[in-house]
């Protein structure tokens, strides 16, 4: 009995560890990402994950929205300029960021949106790529292995999904997320590009001075909470800030969704010239009707009425004291009389076939017609009714 139990014993612990073996053979634990739904930070804030990814890699992150940061920009800093800055771009701003950028700022930059006009795309004359007019124009000029290429192959392929980076000093080429729609260089020639064939460029580069440029198409969506954990994002932003920009104290500061400027501060600062040209006007105005201090003038005597007062002042009388049927019959005589000299087959007809007969020159209902030359008067609205009919048949006759 010992001995079957020994045997059996013996038997269930070779089929578990046969199963253990078989188990660890064929399963590995490994992670499994969930998405889950936003926080409230993460709703207010796009770039929650740039911010808490910088902060980790030792390069803390500033959000600013206030334009007036970018007039007293931090001397070897970072700024990352969001789109939708057309209003604040003035040309002693955009002046004043391509001089810190010359004195050794790095500059990372979202082109607007085609048909928007980009003041500082036009300092590095970049332009929209247009795949009809462009063709074949700059493959990568450092290292970068881009084509532009045309024809029907080229227009009926669908968009890539990535992009090709390869940054010169990099360990290894980055993939990024693709952002359809492309740029060109013009004539100033970038240090190197990044694009997708016959789609232009996504990634232009230049030495400005002591500094650096990078315009980005579609930095920000690629950067948001989104896409920011897709493809090697998130290392492509933080290769350049370390490329160009290294030294660790320097700060990082993004400029996203720009506060629209108040009419206030758009005079202060366009304006100021017509301000002030309407201020000394309306000065002037205010000095010229103040009464003037001194002897108080007579008051000139009443001259006599003229004779279209008198009349005025009558017509009111009798409106006031009921006369709309005087009135209104003093029209209809008149009327009468000029039907008699232009139609005088009209005015010979009964009432009601003459109304109707208005009604057909005039295109105008008869009963309309009909309450005007013959209808009482029962209000003044009628009356005003029955007066407007009449002078609208005058002018048609």
């Amino acid at each position: 009995m010992t001995r079957r139990i020994v045997w059996i014993s013996l038997l269930v612990i070779g089929i578990l560890v046969l199963t253990g073996a078989w188990f660890v053979a064929n399963f590995e634990r490994v992670p499994v990402k969930e998405r889950l739904a936003e926080e409230p930070e993460a709703r207010h804030n796009p770039y929650l994950a740039l911010e808490r990814f910088l902060a980790r890699m030792g390069r803390p992150l500033k959000r600013e929205s206030n334009v007036h940061v970018l007039d007293a920009l931090p001397a070897g800093g970072v700024l990352i300029l969001d789109h939708n800055r057309r209003y604040q771009m003035n040309p002693a701003r955009v002046d004043r960021i391509m001089a810190w950028v010359a004195a050794g700022g790095y500059l990372i930059v979202e082109p607007e949106w085609p048909g928007i006009s980009d003041p500082i795309c036009e300092k590095l004359d970049v332009g929209i790529f247009d795949r009809k007019k462009d063709g074949v124009l700059n493959p990568d000029l450092k290292g970068n292995d881009t084509t532009r290429t045309t024809g029907a192959r080229a227009r009926r392929s669908l968009p890539p999904s990535t992009v090709t980076v390869r940054i010169p000093g990099a360990t290894r080429p980055l993939v990024v997320s693709f952002w359809f729609g492309g740029r060109r260089p013009g004539k100033l020639e970038p240090d190197w590009v990044a694009g997708n064939a016959g789609r232009g460029d996504q990634f232009l580069h230049y030495h400005v001075g002591r500094g650096n440029v990078t315009v980005a198409e579609g930095l920000m969506q690629i950067l948001s909470n989104h896409s920011i954990g897709e493809h090697d994002n998130a290392e492509l932003i933080w290769t350049l800030i370390q490329t160009y920009q290294p030294n660790a104290k320097a700060p990082v500061i993004l400029m996203s969704r720009l506060k629209v400027p108040t009419l206030w501060d758009w005079l202060a600062e366009s304006a100021w010239t017509a301000v002030i040209a309407g201020a000394m006007l309306l000065a002037l105005w205010i000095w010229r009707i103040l009464p003037r201090f001194g002897p108080v003038v007579p008051e000139p005597e009443a001259a006599r009425r003229e004779l279209r007062e008198h009349l005025a002042a009558l017509g009111r009388y009798v409106w006031r004291s009921g006369g709309l049927d005087h009135w209104l019959g003093v029209a209809r005589e008149d009327f009468l009389a000029r039907l008699a000299l232009h139609h005088p087959a009209i005015a010979a007809l009964a009432p009601d076939d003459q109304a109707a007969e208005l009604s057909r020159l005039s295109d105008r209902p008869a009963s309309l017609i009909a309450a005007a030359l013959y209808g009482p008067v029962a209000s003044p609205h009628s009356f005003t009714q029955a007066m407007r009919t009449l002078r609208n048949l005058e002018r048609s006759l």
